[in-house]
């Protein structure tokens, strides 16, 4: 807790901070003290930045004691909400509907996600939702969890790696969604001498397989590239030689389907959402409007779709 507050006084502009000691740690390091710092309007510290805190803190240290600021680990949630409306209960058209239910959505974020301890809920969520215009009847909302994992010390390099999430991901049976490609999907990369771009899934049950694209058709040319743990959310990838990656920061995305809608931000972790990962649609609720009766011709949002 000193740590912590000497932190935000050093740094005001800090928006969230996570202290642990070394002992601690997974794995543990004796003599340190690990610290996590995201800045406001911005996922990461600049290296000055982490310069500079370091070299405050280090004034106050016991000699056997080490500050070592971290990156902190940020889970993006993914949120697809279709919400049901009456026309005859607002005067709004259904495009600013949908962009207050947009603001909504930034708003919890704000008010529900800013600590690294923090727990998203989804029903809250969908409170947040539904209340966002009187007009609003329903609405499904469903989530995916996104990690970006920075590859730069991969690059040109034989080496394997591993992506944690911290929550349980979907996996109801063994198998599940194998042949269309299972709950993990990533962004492309280029492996050393080869000109193909590749993408990572998994089977549903417990393998993660590599494969190019033909058109539309998943041509596999690893099918045991590595592990993905469905209780966990761990994954762990097996070495590979990557030569550059799709996203212009030399970074892959990797996004799975929680087993949980309620996600858990573990130490060092932060879960946040941010605008461009929210797609809102909305819908006229035909009963509600006169438009059907007795439920004819009124058409039910899938829970399953996103």
């Amino acid at each position: 807790n000193d740590y912590k507050a000497k932190v935000t006084e050093y740094y005001p502009n800090a928006d969230a901070v996570s202290v642990w000691g070394g002992e601690d740690n997974d794995p543990p390091e004796y003599g340190k003290v690990f610290l996590a710092i995201k800045p406001a309007n911005a996922d990461y510290l600049t290296v000055e930045e982490k310069r500079v805190i370091t070299q405050n803190l280090r004034k106050l240290n016991m000699l056997t004691v080490r500050p070592t600021i971290i990156d902190p680990e940020i889970i993006k949630i993914l949120v697809s909400t279709t919400f049901k409306y009456n026309p005859n209960q607002t005067q709004l058209t259904l495009g600013e509907i949908e962009t207050l239910v947009s603001n909504a959505i930034v708003d919890f974020d704000k008010n529900n996600l800013n600590n690294f301890d923090a727990i998203f809920r989804h029903s809250k969520l969908v409170r947040s939702i539904d209340d966002a215009n009187s007009s609003i009847l329903s609405n499904i909302t469903n989530i995916r969890l996104r990690k970006q994992e920075d590859m730069s010390e991969n690059i040109g390099q034989s080496k394997g790696f591993s992506v944690e999430f911290g929550n349980g991901l979907y996996n109801p049976h063994s198998g599940h969604s194998g042949s269309t490609g299972g709950i993990l999907s990533t962004t492309g990369f280029l492996l050393d001498g080869d000109s193909n771009t590749y993408y990572l899934d998994d089977d549903g049950m417990g393998n993660i397989r590599r494969y190019k694209l033909s058109a539309s058709t998943r041509i596999y040319t690893d099918s045991q590239a590595g592990t993905i743990n469905y209780s966990t959310g761990k994954l762990t990838i097996d070495a590979l030689t990557i030569a550059s990656t799709a996203n212009n920061n030399t970074s892959i995305d990797f996004t799975v389907i929680p087993n949980s809608y309620d996600v858990v931000a573990t130490r060092g972790s932060l879960i946040d959402i941010s605008s461009e990962n929210i797609s809102v649609k909305g819908e006229v609720d035909t009963i509600a409007s006169g438009e059907s009766s007795a439920g004819v011709g009124f058409n039910s949002t899938p829970s399953t779709s996103y």
